[in-house]
Formats: C-alpha cells, sequence, structure tokens
C-alpha cells in the first residue's frame, strides 16, 4: 500500500538527456508514495520528458539557481504551493546525487515508523573539524540527499517559515551552509525530533573524523548498514583525495558488492559513470588492472569468438623478435602482418570479427617487448584470458598494455601522454570501431587522431578502457613502482614537508625562489587552502605576517581560530620588499589576482602549482 507521501526530486540535467538511474530511482520512490514531483534544474529534451513522464507524476523543469536548496523552495513554494503540500501526511526531499535504491525502501520505512521521528535521513553526520587547520565545529545534521518530514513538521508553520527565510545562492559552499548545515539544527531547536535510518556512530568516532563516510566507506555503510543508496561521488571523488583517506579499494569493492549481492543493475552505475569520467578517471576509480596467467587459461570451452591480430611492422632491428610473436599466435587467430616492403593496401573487412588486436614496433627498443608484446600475446592462454576478461566485463571495450616507468619513459608520465590505448597498441572490440567504419572521417581516419580518439570513441560507445598485463609483469613493475615511489619520497617529497600525495601539488619552484626574496609575506586567503599553507611555510621557516582577505570580507568572528592575524587588503602597506602568497581554490585566484594587479601589487604567487 502507497505511503499518503509526496516525493520531490531534484535533478540537475547537464546535458539535455537523463541518465538511466535516474529513471530507475524515480520508478522505485514512486511505487512508495502518492505522487512524486521531479524538479529539473537545467534543460530537457522532449524525448526525455516524455520517458520521465512514466515514472513521474510532475515535471518542473527550472534555470539551475540556487543548486537543490533553490529547487525544493521553488518546487514548495511556486510550483506545488503550500495548500497542496499540506494534503499529505508525509514529504520526501531526494536529490540525484545517489545510486539506488540497492535495497526495497519499504522495510527501512517500517522500521523509520516505529522511531516516531519529525524528519529523518538515511545517513547522519555528527560534529566534525570544518578541516585540517580549523579549530571551528560543523553542527551534527542529517544529511539531505534523502530526507523525510513527517506530519507534524510538515503541517507546521515553522517548515513554512524555514522555506522563507532560507538565503539561496549559487556558491556551493554556501548552499550547503545555509540549507543543509541549519536544516537540522533550526528544527531540532523548536522541538522537532530528528534521526537516521545508519547509525553514523559506526563511522564518526571523533571530531577529527573529516573523511566524508558516505564517500569513503561507503562499502561498509552498504554491506554491513544495508544502507540503500551509494553516492555518485564514491566513484567520482578526485583520486589524490581517496587517497588521503584508504588505498583507493572502496569504489571497486562497493561496486563488486552490489554486482554481486544485491538485485540492483550494476549497469546503470556504468552507463553514467562511462558518460560522465574521462577514461583515466574511470581506469583510477575501478582499479582497470587486469593480470592473468600465461600457462592456464580460466575457459573451459574453446575459443568461438573471431579474433584478428594487425601487426605493423617497420624494419629495423626489433622486426624479427615481433614476428617470433606473431608465428607462435594460435590457430583460433587470424593475422594480418603489414611491413613497409608488402601488403600495405592489404584489405581485411573488421566486421566479420569480434575482436581486433593492434600491434607494432615503431619507436621500440628491446626493452619494450615484454611491456608491450609480452602483455599483449604472451602465449595461447593468456589471449584466451584476455577474452575472457571481455566476457566477464560486459562495459570493457578496450585492453591497452601498461605504460612503461624504466630508464626515459619515466619523464613521459605527463598530461599530453595518451593513456589508452599506450603505444598505439590495443585490445578492442570491434563494436568500437563501428562508428569509424561508418563516418570514415579524414580526422578519425589519421593514424594520429585515430589512436587519440580512440578512448573517447569507446566512451561515445557505451564503453570504458582498461590495462592488460600477466601476472610476472604485473608483480614486477609493482616491486618497481615501490621502489621508485619510496625513493622519490626519501630524497624529495619528505624534505619538501610532503607527507601524503595529495599535497604533491606543493612542490612549487616558483613559491620557493619567491619565499628568498623578500622580507614580508602575506597569505592571501584565510580558509583551509590558507591554512595549509601557513603550515607548509612554516616547515620551510617563512615568517608570515598574516593572512589577507579582500576588503569588506572581514568578520569580527569568522576568523577568531586562525593561527595569524587576518587583515584586509587596504588595511596593510605594501611595498617592493612584500611578498603576497596566493592560497585558494582556482576560480577564486584569478579573481584576486585581478584586484592585486588593478592596484600595481606585482609581487604574488600562487601556493599551488
Amino acid at each position: 500500500m502507497k505511503r499518503n507521501s509526496l516525493a520531490v526530486l531534484v535533478m540537475f540535467a547537464e546535458v539535455e538527456t537523463i541518465d538511466n538511474y535516474i529513471f530507475f530511482l524515480a520508478e522505485q520512490i514512486r511505487l512508495a508514495v502518492q505522487r512524486i514531483v521531479v524538479t529539473v534544474n537545467g534543460k530537457l529534451d522532449d524525448e526525455s520528458v516524455r520517458k520521465l513522464s512514466s515514472c513521474a507524476d510532475d515535471i518542473f523543469i527550472r534555470e539551475n539557481k540556487g543548486f537543490d536548496c533553490g529547487a525544493y523552495k521553488d518546487t514548495l513554494e511556486n510550483y506545488l504551493g503550500w495548500e497542496e503540500v499540506r494534503k499529505y501526511d508525509e514529504l520526501i526531499l531526494l536529490n540525484d546525487s545517489c545510486y539506488g535504491p540497492i535495497y526495497p525502501l519499504a522495510p527501512i520505512f517500517e522500521q523509520m515508523d516505529k522511531r516516531e521521528l519529525d524528519f529523518w535521513g538515511i545517513t547522519e553526520q555528527t560534529p566534525i573539524r570544518a578541516g585540517n587547520y580549523s579549530l571551528a565545529l560543523l553542527p551534527y545534521h542529517v544529511q539531505t540527499y534523502f530526507v523525510v518530514i513527517g506530519k507534524r513538521m510538515l503541517q507546521s508553520k515553522d517548515f513554512v517559515d524555514f522555506w522563507k527565510q532560507v538565503t539561496l545562492s549559487d556558491e556551493y559552499d554556501d548552499t550547503v551552509a545555509n540549507f543543509e548545515l541549519r536544516f537540522t539544527d533550526y528544527f531540532n531547536s523548536r522541538g522537532y525530533i530528528s534521526g537516521a535510518y545508519v547509525d553514523c556512530q559506526a563511522f564518526c568516532k571523533s571530531v577529527d573524523e573529516m573523511q566524508a563516510y558516505v564517500f569513503m566507506d561507503s562499502y561498509y555503510l552498504i554491506a554491513e548498514h544495508g544502507c540503500p543508496f551509494v553516492k555518485k561521488k564514491v566513484f567520482l571523488y578526485p583520486h589524490k583525495l581517496v587517497l588521503s583517506s584508504n588505498a583507493g579499494e572502496t569504489a571497486y569493492k562497493t561496486l563488486e558488492y552490489i554486482s554481486e549481492y544485491t538485485e540492483y543493475d550494476e549497469d546503470l552505475i556504468w552507463q553514467h559513470l562511462i558518460r560522465k569520467c574521462e577514461p583515466e578517471e574511470l581506469y583510477l576509480s575501478l582499479h582497470g588492472n587486469y593480470c592473468h596467467p600465461v600457462d592456464h587459461t580460466y575457459r573451459a570451452a574453446e575459443t568461438a569468438e573471431k579474433i584478428l591480430v594487425v601487426a605493423i611492422l617497420t624494419e629495423n632491428e626489433m622486426a624479427r623478435r615481433c614476428k617470433s610473436y606473431v608465428e607462435k599466435l594460435p590457430d583460433f587467430v587470424d593475422v594480418l602482418v603489414l611491413d613497409q616492403e608488402a601488403n600495405r593496401d592489404s584489405v581485411v573487412d573488421i566486421k566479420n570479427y569480434d575482436y581486433l588486436c593492434f600491434l607494432n614496433n615503431e619507436n621500440m627498443d628491446q626493452s619494450l617487448l615484454p611491456v608491450f608484446w609480452e602483455n599483449m600475446i604472451a602465449t595461447p592462454e593468456y589471449i584466451n584470458n584476455v577474452l575472457d576478461t571481455f566476457e566477464k566485463n560486459p562495459r570493457l571495450g578496450l585492453l591497452s598494455p601498461p605504460k612503461p616507468y624504466h630508464a626515459h619513459y619515466f619523464s613521459d608520465q605527463h598530461s599530453d601522454c595518451v593513456s589508452f590505448p599506450y603505444g598505439n597498441m590495443c585490445w578492442c572490440k570491434r563494436a568500437i570501431l563501428d562508428r569509424l567504419l561508418r563516418e570514415k572521417s579524414s580526422e578519425m581516419m589519421d593514424p594520429k587522431s585515430f589512436w587519440r580518439n580512440l578512448p573517447y570513441v569507446a566512451k561515445d560507445q557505451g564503453y570504458a578502457c582498461g590495462v592488460i598485463m600477466t601476472e610476472e609483469y604485473m608483480s614486477a613493475s609493482l616491486s618497481d613502482y615501490h621502489y621508485m615511489l619510496s625513493g622519490i619520497a626519501e630524497n624529495i617529497l619528505l624534505h619538501k614537508g610532503i607527507q601524503e600525495f595529495r599535497n604533491i601539488r606543493k612542490i612549487n619552484s616558483e613559491l620557493d625562489d619567491f619565499c628568498r626574496k623578500h622580507s614580508v609575506y602575506y597569505i592571501y586567503g584565510a580558509g583551509e587552502c590558507g591554512r595549509e599553507c601557513s603550515a607548509y611555510l612554516r616547515l620551510l621557516g617563512v615568517n608570515v605576517q598574516g593572512y589577507l582577505v579582500s576588503d569588506g570580507r572581514k568578520t569580527a568572528d569568522q576568523f577568531e581560530d586562525l593561527d595569524l592575524e587576518t587583515f584586509e587588503l587596504s588595511e596593510i602597506n605594501i611595498d617592493n620588499d612584500t611578498g603576497i602568497i596566493i592560497a585558494m581554490n582556482q576560480s577564486n585566484t584569478a579573481s584576486v589576482i585581478k584586484i592585486l594587479e588593478e592596484r600595481g601589487i606585482c609581487e604574488y604567487v600562487q601556493y599551488e602549482v
């Protein structure tokens, strides 16, 4: 039986189409409530509106202003109106920041009804410090990605007044402060009782537990605490921040658990992540390395797929060695060898194949042979294991050999270096090439463009990329990486005060030089980044006079917990012997640089690279 409930689901339309996980979310909520309104921040195309109509009673499309808070306020006050809202005994406010529900919601509602709360959420957050260098505490709050408001509170004047008073902002941090961090205290202080389905005491043991457990402990949330939702940021969080909390295993373990132990369709997650993420980001998040033995295969049956290996060989000293690999290929593989002297015009209809393997020996020395060719076609058993990897991972479309890190290849690891497919070699599903075969544009068929665009062609076709290697290479490379990283840490990072990977951005040669040029220094920015900068400069022995904020931004109590005095820019005398270190996010940095240069202040440097 449906509850006499109204649900407002807010979604952000960053593109004009809707990801399928949102349709499933809306469908499951609709099963539990009398009415569901989907409020869209952004624009939708006609097809998405049509599909959404099948799982929503009302669709409200608005300009993306005020994030979720603005959408809730607009929906309750303007689109529906309070008279309509009060027809229901319960209001559910939720957004599209989660996948799920991965478990049925009915038992959760049944359990929470027994607690007779005025409002509740799936998770809550106990007070924690606002940052590593802050004494201020963020207040206890029910997390508002899914919050249920009961009848007593819903029908009250207090509830109407909260939405009248709430301050909207297009700044994310301001919105969190004005809505989520304020919501719980506002109603608790007026006698309304709150709670959460998941007891966060298992995760929040002190005020110093500052890593968001809904992201960093998602595996335990769903596996041990029955949490029905998984935050999208579990998979989208910057990897350098993930490594500040754990070994980076959470996203992979979470997805694996969902696949093996719940009825939720993991493909809904894959579809969204492949669309949303850069190929390299998704590879990092979900540990897209696949390691296999060379002396036995996992497959019980003989290979039924049609496979083509294309080897482009330039006549050089490595050609003979490469040809020896080709000669050992098993009978179930078709082979096309292209070289300079012959058959460059050979034509093969690749539509007849399920999988293709591209190899070459261009710019290759002997040290790269085991990195590339061995990891691509080591043995017939290994090739069968590669095919098994594709079969067991239907969203996997391209497998590349690993990047080499030995010798001078160590310096090739930079942003302009193509990750997939490295060395212009890969295994791929023929299906990802369908678009290229259809379009045959000169740009896409140009060799350099082809390899650079291939991972994005795979992405557009709904496929992810990974790295394939033998177990022997994996074991050797892991030892090598540990050895190299230990050497870097010991000889470079620790001397720079770098205690963890995310702070590697502090290695800024301009900052080091800048801090030797002046006698007086100020840090422009008194937030978390500014405080971190202060701690780092103390390690370097730099004497900082205080923090700077823009004129009109200093309040009496806002900066009282800082380690240094705070000044507005106009309060200090700046001359050529004064150095300013800008320590804030990149969007604010640009506006600060403009302010400084308008005042003729040129002696500044950015804290982060």
